[in-house]
């Protein structure tokens, strides 16, 4: 509501009517105020009359506490999308905790884990659920450089790494378009995918540089990486 400090040409005292065509609310709104003592007559023989001067004042106390309840409502606006956030970051660090729980490292399991990420290149999972895509996005959490160590001894040095990246990111490439006005959860479950993937990504870039050499693992990922965070595991190995 629009409220203007301007003084009325008219001279004298004013009405109701003026006053409440003034402060641009209705004579019943006027009224409430006058009982509030927030609009305090000057003249009360008969009809109410008001001091232009302290309508003035009501209208900038008005035009404040509109501000206030503005600021208000932005706060709760804020606090809203705060809740939703924390409700995605819990599903985040749910998903996240996969990590340290990594995937099993048995022949049979590696080979199972193998020929479903192989097969997801002749699925379409643009129809998956949010609990699907967790799902995935926990076990290329799970994939560690010790994974990939066991699935290519297993597998006699086959590069065991590229199933699961090519998996994570087909499914990226599949997922619908404007997501995140679609579907709130599953939107929230392809980021976790997307954090996954790279996570996966700098696994098994570690793991070529420890068994091939950096040249090697280079090569196999040339485009840049997340240098401040390899920066760190680097020193370490």
């Amino acid at each position: 509501m629009a409220l203007s400090n301007e003084k009325p040409a008219a001279e004298g005292l004013l009405t109701l009517r003026e006053v409440s065509d003034w402060l641009e609310v209705s004579e019943k709104k006027a009224r409430q105020l006058v009982a509030r003592r927030l609009l305090v007559p000057v003249s009360e023989d008969g009809e109410p009359r008001f001091d232009p001067n302290d309508v003035a004042d009501t209208a900038r106390a008005l035009k404040k506490n509109i501000g206030v309840a503005a600021m208000y409502q932005h706060a709760l606006q804020a606090l809203t999308i705060a809740a939703r956030t924390e409700r995605k970051l819990d599903a985040l660090l749910d998903a996240l905790g996969g990590s340290h729980h990594p995937v099993s490292t048995e022949p049979h399991d590696i080979m199972a884990l193998h020929h479903a990420c192989l097969n997801l290149e002749y699925t379409d999972t643009s129809g998956m659920t949010a609990l699907q895509i967790r799902g995935w996005a926990k076990i290329f959490l799970g994939m560690d450089r010790n994974y990939f160590k066991a699935a290519d001894a297993l597998r006699n040095g086959f590069s065991s790494y590229r199933a699961p990246l090519d998996a994570a990111a087909k499914m990226l490439r599949e997922a619908p378009l404007h997501i995140e006005r679609l579907d709130a959860d599953r939107a929230t479950s392809y980021a976790i995918l997307r954090s996954a993937y790279a996570t996966l990504r700098q696994e098994a870039y570690l793991y070529l540089r420890e068994t091939g050499g950096k040249a090697v693992a280079d090569r196999a990922f040339p485009d840049p990486k997340t240098t401040h965070v390899n920066a760190i595991i680097l020193s370490l190995l």
